[in-house]
């Protein structure tokens, strides 16, 4: 083999990017207006180029893919997109650009138009540009041009001035940094001002810029930064460069003082040497950078850099010594002749990966355009998933191709992130993830590319401008994630492929003329588009279009078949027209479009689960046809004001659940059962005719705050919560159900008449909570009343209970309820008339035997009730009480805390039968003239405290809890019994006035008897002095 090395000039446009002829398509010429044609470039207009930062001092560069360009008439303006393949300008909005006028017109631009810190007027510098993309918002140009009147060509020409100097670093050598090899870790150039007027006047304060890491020279050694800069008068105090070094585990800042006086349309190139303890400026040169003398008008290097080409003339016979020969110190590599795709192809790719490794160059710009008899690069070409652990090439950035080659494999190019340039003119198809993930893809050529495989551009997330050719189907996930992608025709295309198109948040220009095929998630994600041309398309997948935000319109008339979520979250969809042909709106078609207003469902009879769910702003639809509306169809359409169900047989749950507006509601003679919430929340609805319907379902009115009338009549089976929180129902007719569900009518505050049906005998739980107005209900056959039947029906002054036998808790709490016949009732729970202050007199069946729980608690009007049956009272029984006189308590054995606490009326407690008394169970009662405490045995803390008596007599108690008597009052107390008498406290006798108070004890306790510990001096007794202690017998008999 004979190995060549010869001098190599890169092509001039390996991309061709040659203007083409084709028509712009901004725009209808509205009113016989002509839409302005752009041209543009530095002084020379013709060459329609800009600056080249990080080229040769005076090198251009054509406008890339992307560069926007601001240009205002005076009275409108409009931003224009460069598309390097067609060499055109257009507006980045089809529906905003200029037109020429009759007049004079002074015509002012700026470049980039893109940026948010510039303007006709002023430019701010930006202080990140560390990449090619952020440098170019660096490099602020404007133009300025009078028309007389509109020209034959109609084309806009505008001479840019630049107005920043270009600063470029570079380091050429390091130093006395002995064995460790230093490298630059951080380095910032200063621009002397912050801020730019047109008229080249700078202002503000100096400003670090992280520059543009460059190339490498001298061997490897050297580097190069750029940063663009206002230019301005030298500011001698301030630091011009900063620069951090690292070597080994050292770190060192260095820093060149006094920033520089610059010029516009100049560039300004320091070479430094860095020592270990000095930063050292070897040389400056000054070079204008206005130039735009470009020949044949392509931008070029105006000294290309060399690139030595391996030339094979057998195949199989390259090896990695002669590509670590060939390889160029900026990492180009050209190979040419026989070439085999297996042998040599393979070769090349793990050398490429393994490279960095050895310490060689890495490659980025491989050249194999003079490679031959190549007709199909092979799959995995240049993904080796073996040789990296991330499965990714960081590093090759621009191939280019053999003119031979038709078809791309498999894979071939899989998760290249730094490809940015391939030339694909001749490719004819291309397969499978070919190009997965190549982040760095800009603009694609693709005019002669008839078979796309599926993934082959998903990933792409820099790829702004595609043109293809005659491809008829774009299949699945082909440009998914292609979150940079602006526009793209697709004039030949049928059928749009699953995920084609997601995630391509940034789409807003496409021509679908012809497509009659959209399949699931087609267009899902993408967030720019605002019009699509579908009226040929006869199929839409689920997802097609959803979360196309700024879809403002679709129209159908061809549909034949629509899948779920279609259009969901397009919160911009105002109008949709749909075929004849389409009866059914599957799941969530239109969920969540807050702004559609018009759509046409004259054909539809079935609509799916949440299809219109959300919509806002919708405010009419003819459901005539409709027979069945699925759960949630349309819930939360907070505009929609009637509707008419003529057809419906079936409402799904919540299906018109938060129509706020809803007024009227016409339900068809087929509609026998309403679903759960299916009305709920429907704030402005008032009336609804229920005269067909037999199944009320749970809280299908719940929340209908205007609902006013509602017949029953036909009813037979009605759920809970049904009518909760109706605030101004007022009339409830009931003929047919055997019970009143649970809080059925809860929290209808208006509700002012009930009438109950034969049929009715159970109330059941919160079922009218809260009816703050219900003043009398006729309960009929009604027996059971459950927990919180009426809870804070706080009119309810009239209802007969004669008949009821059990009680609920809470079932009448805090009632105006004020007699209550309860000589049928077996059980009640809990607080069943708590707080009812109005009940004076009650009536208790002689077959209860328990007073519940806090059942009468706070009855403050009670006076009169039969207890003579009662054996036990249970906690807080009758807490609060203040009116309740003499109860009978002869059977009572068992009385719970606070049973009868703050009964100050009671005057009288005889508890014959009750041996123990527990915790504050007559504290606070007042005056008590009567007392039978006979066969009490213990008393517990506070059980008679605040309350005044004449006399205690206790005969058998023995043991004693804590201030029993606290702050009591009495003229005598008895502790007869001859058993030992336990104090569980010292101040169990803790009471007003003792010294005024004669005790009785048995004789046993005097001192020196079985009780002598209690007694510890004359009249002193259990820690108190007593007025009298009197000593009694086993018969009751004062003894001396």
């Amino acid at each position: 083999m004979k190995k060549k090395h010869y001098l190599y000039i890169l092509p001039a446009a390996m991309l061709a990017f040659a203007a083409c002829n084709q028509e712009q398509d901004y725009g209808e010429k509205a009113n016989g207006s002509v839409a302005v044609r752009i041209k543009a470039g530095i002084e020379d207009f013709q060459k329609q180029t800009r600056s080249f930062p990080t080229g040769d001092v005076t090198a251009q560069a054509l406008f890339s893919t992307g560069d926007q360009l601001y240009v205002s008439d005076g009275e409108a303006h409009a931003i224009y997109s460069y598309n390097g393949i067609s060499g055109e300008w257009s507006p980045i909005q089809t529906d905003n650009y200029l037109i020429w006028k009759e007049a004079e017109t002074t015509y002012n631009a700026f470049y980039p138009g893109n940026s948010t810190t510039a303007s006709l007027t002023s430019f701010s510098v930006p202080h990140i540009q560390h990449d090619e993309p952020s440098i170019a918002l660096a490099d602020y140009m404007t133009g300025q041009t009078t028309y007389p009147s509109k020209p034959a060509d109609e084309t806009l020409q505008l001479a840019m001035q630049r107005h920043m100097a270009r600063i470029v670093i570079r380091i050429a050598a390091f130093n006395d940094f002995g064995k460790t090899q230093p490298y630059v870790d951080t380095l910032s150039i200063s621009s002397g001002y912050e801020q730019l007027v047109i008229d080249g006047t700078p202002s503000g304060n100096p400003v670090g810029i992280a520059p543009l890491k460059g190339g490498t020279f001298n061997g490897g050694i050297g580097c190069t930064y750029t940063a663009l800069v206002v230019p301005g008068a030298a500011r001698a105090d301030n630091d011009f460069i900063t620069l951090r070094i690292r070597h080994g585990e050292e770190e060192t800042e260095m820093k060149a003082a006094g920033i520089p006086a610059c010029e516009a349309g100049k560039s300004y190139t320091y070479t430094l040497t860095v020592k270990k303890n000095l930063l050292q400026i070897d040389d400056v040169t000054v070079e204008e950078w206005t130039d735009a003398t470009i020949p044949g008008g392509e931008a070029l290097p105006s000294t290309p850099q060399p690139m030595y080409t391996i030339v094979l003339e057998e195949p199989g016979t390259l090896t990695a010594v002669m590509l670590d020969n060939a390889i160029s110190e900026e990492g180009q590599l050209a190979i040419a002749g026989a070439m085999n795709t297996t042998h040599d192809l393979t070769l090349l790719r793990d050398w490429a990966y393994n490279i960095q490794d050895r310490g060689h160059h890495v490659l980025k710009t491989l050249d194999l355009s003079g490679v031959t008899g190549w007709t199909c690069l092979p799959s995995n070409a240049f993904f080796n998933h073996s040789a990296l652990t991330s499965y990714e090439n960081h590093m090759i950035r621009k191939v280019i191709l053999p003119a031979s080659v038709t078809e791309i494999g498999e894979k071939a190019f899989y998760r290249a992130s730094a490809l940015s340039e391939i030339n694909l003119e001749n490719v004819t198809k291309i397969e499978q993830d070919a190009f997965h993930d190549c982040s760095s893809l800009v603009e694609l050529n693709l005019k002669n590319v008839t078979s796309l495989g599926n993934g082959v551009f998903q990933g792409c997330k820099s790829l702004m401008q595609v043109e293809l050719g005659e491809v008829n189907e774009i299949p699945d996930y082909c440009f998914d994630a292609c979150s940079s992608l602006t526009n793209i025709k697709l004039d030949h295309v049928t059928r749009i492929g699953y995920g084609a198109f997601k995630g391509c948040r940034s789409l807003n220009n496409i021509r679908t003329d012809n497509i009659i095929s959209i399949g699931e998630h087609g267009f899902s994600g993408c967030s720019a588009l605002n019009n699509i041309n579908l009226e040929k398309v006869e199929t839409l997948g689920n997802d097609a279009f959803i979360s196309c935000s700024s879809l403002t319109e679709a129209n159908l008339p061809n549909v034949k078949t629509i899948g779920s979520e279609v259009f969901n979250q397009c919160e911009s969809l105002k109008k949709v027209v749909l075929s004849e042909t389409i009866t059914a709106i599957p799941y969530r078609t239109f969920g969540d479009c807050n702004a559609l207003t018009d759509i046409n469902l004259n054909s539809i009879t079935e609509i799916g689960e949440r299809a219109f769910y959300r919509c806002k702003a919708l405010s009419d639809v003819n459901l005539e046809k409709a027979a069945s509306i699925g759960n949630n169809a349309f819930e939360d359409n907070t505009s929609l004001q009637n509707i008419h169900l003529s057809n419906a047989t079936t409402i799904g749950e919540s299906a018109f659940s938060g129509c706020q507006s809803l007024k009227q509601v016409s339900l068809g003679e087929n509609l026998t059962t309403l679903s759960p919430l299916c009305f709920r929340d429907c704030e402005s609805l008032t009336s609804v005719d229920l005269k067909n319907a037999t199944t009320l379902l749970y809280g299908a009115f719940m929340g209908c705050k205007q609902l006013a009338d509602i017949h029953l009549d036909n009813v037979t089976e009605m759920q809970h919560s049904v009518f909760s929180h109706c605030q101004s129902l007022t009339s409830v007719h009931i003929k047919n159900l055997p019970a009143i569900e649970s809080s059925a009518f809860a929290l209808c505050t208006s509700l002012t008449d009930v009438t109950l049906g034969e049929t009715v005998t159970t109330i059941k739980s919160d079922a009218f909570n809260g009816c703050s107005a219900l003043a009398s209900i006729d309960l009929k056959n009604v027996t059971a009343l459950e927990d919180k039947a009426f809870w804070n029906c706080t009119q309810l002054v009239n209802i007969d209970l004669s008949k009821v036998e059990s009680i609920g808790s809470n079932a009448m709490y805090a009632t105006a309820l004020q007699s209550a016949n309860l000589e049928s009732l077996l059980t009640f729970g809990a607080n069943a008339f708590q707080s009812c202050k109005a009940l004076t007199h009650v009536t208790l069946s002689e077959q209860l035997s328990e007073i519940p729980r806090e059942a009468f608690r706070d009855c403050t009007s009670l006076s009169e009730i039969n207890l003579g049956h009662i054996t036990s009272v249970d906690y807080q029984g009758f807490y609060d009480c203040a009116s309740l006189s003499m109860p009978d308590l002869s059977n009572i054995v068992s009385l719970e805390s606070n049973a009868f606490r703050g009964c100050s009326s009671i005057g009288k407690i005889r508890v014959p039968k009750l041996q123990i008394m527990k915790s504050s169970v007559f504290s606070n009662c007042g005056t008590v003239t009567e007392t039978d405490f006979s066969a009490v045995k213990e008393i517990e803390q506070s059980a008679l405290a605040y309350t005044t008596f004449d006399a205690l007599d206790f005969p058998n108690c023995t043991k004693l809890g804590s201030t029993i008597l606290l702050s009591s009052t009495l003229n005598s107390l008895r502790f007869t019994t001859n058993q030992n008498i336990t104090l569980t406290s010292t101040n169990a006798l803790v009471f007003d006035h003792p010294e005024s108070t004669i005790l009785y004890l048995h004789e046993s306790k005097r001192p020196g008897g079985n009780g002598s510990p209690l007694a510890t001096g004359p009249n002193v007794w259990a820690g108190n002095t007593w007025k009298e202690i009197h000593y009694v017998n086993d018969n009751g008999e004062e003894v001396k």
